[in-house]
């Protein structure tokens, strides 16, 4: 496979991510703790880390902190929603980042990538 492949946003890729995230709808003050199962592009597959379930719908729009945590660098920008995982968990759509969040995401998803091809060979 091609490193060229390997970039935010292919389409093709899943991969597991180490980091937790909070999500909150714009506005209100409930934060959500979560984490990462799967990136694929900018879709994030995340579980609860709790019982309580929130309740977005494809309308909503996000808040979202997505904290490295071999780093501890957190990086903030906005979702959407997209559906639900089972019972326990949602794909959320990043839609807005900005420049320097998205060089921390995309080094994150780097060294996530090296660390799965050398546990391949």
């Amino acid at each position: 496979m091609r490193r060229e492949a390997m970039v935010l946003g292919h389409p093709r890729l899943t991969f597991p991510l180490k980091a937790r995230l909070k999500v909150q709808s714009i506005g209100s003050g409930a934060k959500f703790a979560m984490t990462t199962e799967s990136v694929r592009g900018w879709e994030i597959n995340a579980e609860f880390a709790t019982d309580g379930r929130p309740g977005y719908n494809p309308l909503s729009l996000l808040e979202i902190w997505i904290e490295d945590e071999v780093t501890g660098s957190t990086i903030y920008g906005f979702a959407k929603y997209l559906q639900p995982i089972g019972k326990s968990g949602m794909t959320l759509r990043i839609i807005e980042i900005d420049d320097e969040s998205q060089t921390r995401l995309q080094s994150m998803l780097n060294r996530t990538i090296d660390e799965e091809m050398q546990g391949a060979v």
